[in-house]
């Protein structure tokens, strides 16, 4: 959960250092604002937006990073539309629009993996604006919610 653009780089890291690579890599949204993760069931994460949706970004100043990034989610994104229980299957996970704000893009949204969130085969990052650098992410237990940070002034 984090920066679409950091994860750009991760397969050439990952050589560079000769680790293994990933077998997929998935950013669940892109961080420029805060979002509550809630774990819903076995399976289910649950992001729910602090800013309008989950493209906007928190303000930030007059310049930030976050900004650069947030325009590069909203070109790939332009004229996407996204309405409440839509759904789109990847594979092993399920992403459902669970709402949406008055742009049609999802401030709600629910990832169904088909694997516990707590499978050894997931390895989970977020990124902490603070420190600028991904750090483990430790999946809340069933029921339970925890908030990140998005960028900060």
């Amino acid at each position: 959960m984090g920066l679409p653009l950091e994860s750009a780089y991760v397969p050439a890291y990952r050589a560079y250092h000769h680790q293994l690579l990933p077998r997929t890599l998935r950013v669940l949204v892109p961080g420029c604002t805060g979002f509550d993760a809630q774990r819903t069931d076995d399976k289910t994460l649950v992001i729910q937006s602090q800013g309008s949706n989950i493209f906007s970004c928190d303000g930030v100043g007059p310049i930030h990073i976050a900004y650069a990034f947030s325009a590069c989610d909203r070109l790939l994104s332009a004229g996407s539309k996204y309405k409440n229980g839509s759904r789109c299957n990847f594979g092993h996970l399920t992403v459902e629009v669970l709402e949406s704000d008055a742009s049609d893009l999802p401030s709600r949204v629910a990832f169904h993996f088909d694997t516990s969130l707590d499978s050894p085969d997931f390895r989970w990052l977020w990124f902490d604006w603070r420190k600028s650098s991904s750090k483990p992410f430790k999946i809340p237990a069933i029921g339970q919610t925890v908030t990140l940070s998005g960028p900060h002034h």
